[in-house]
């Protein structure tokens, strides 16, 4: 036999085995085509599900942060309040320490600050 004979065998049988690798090939892919279209066919019709249940989501999380929001007022508000009864209560127990230790300079003090308060009011001339 000769050489060139033999090249154009194997030439001949490594194109149709080829032709049979590449047919097969195709029809594997063919049969994951049709594998796919059901998938594809769910995700679409998930992702439009997606899309209504993303905004009342996004609504949901709007409503939660304005009643967060309302919350936050509402408990300043009230800590604010808190801090002010604080305050006078310190300012109110302050002042009867001082009652306690000096009672007559307290209320010398509080009749000038009467009198004082009672000039501003009615304009008496000589003030300050």
């Amino acid at each position: 036999m000769k050489i060139d004979l033999v090249f154009a065998i194997c030439a001949v049988l490594l194109t149709g085995a080829l032709l049979i690798l590449i047919s097969y090939v195709i029809m594997i892919l063919a049969s994951f085509r049709k594998m796919l279209k059901p998938i594809d066919r769910v995700v679409n019709e998930l992702s439009g599900e997606f899309k209504p249940l993303l905004n009342d989501f996004s609504g949901m999380t709007s409503s939660m942060r304005n009643i967060i929001g309302r919350f936050d007022m509402v408990t300043r508000f009230v800590f604010g309040k808190a801090e002010m009864m604080s305050k006078g209560a310190d300012v109110a127990a302050g002042f009867a320490q001082k009652f306690v230790k000096d009672p007559k300079g307290e209320l010398s003090a509080l009749g000038a600050g009467l009198k004082k308060a009672l000039d501003v009011i009615f304009k008496r001339k000589g003030i300050d």
